[in-house]
């Protein structure tokens, strides 16, 4: 019931998944590491599919995705060192869920910041 409430929330609003379902799970007590994994499996499906969809319309800059993949391959490594690292380091799990819920707060002021900038050219132009 929460995947579906998560894909819905996705679609509509035109985040990933992992965005919405990550703090659903947290919330109702799955292990933080395990949250963690399960965000970025269903990551997977939704960037396929929203990649899938562009090549079909023919909106994708192929050279443009191959240095969004090349980076975020990059970044996803060095995230992942990164955080297996801490983990290491302090042996507590709920870095996993600071970390989560800092990139979700990150993201929501992000969003809200491009989104309003955007509105507030179009109302002036």
């Amino acid at each position: 019931m929460f995947a579906c409430f998560a894909g819905i929330c996705a679609g509509c609003l035109g985040i990933g998944g992992g965005l919405v379902l990550g703090p659903l799970l947290l919330e109702i007590g799955i292990y933080p590491p395990a949250v963690s994994a399960t965000s970025a499996f269903t990551i997977i499906f939704t960037s396929t599919s929203i990649t899938v969809q562009f090549l079909v319309l023919q909106r994708l800059d192929l050279e443009q995705g191959l240095w969004f993949c090349i980076i975020g391959f990059i970044g996803a490594v060095l995230g992942h060192l990164w955080v297996k690292a801490l983990l290491q380091k302090y042996k507590k799990a709920s870095l996993v869920s600071l970390i989560l819920g800092f990139a979700v707060g990150l993201s929501a002021v992000a969003i809200t910041v491009f989104r309003s900038q955007k509105l507030l050219m179009m109302a002036l132009f």
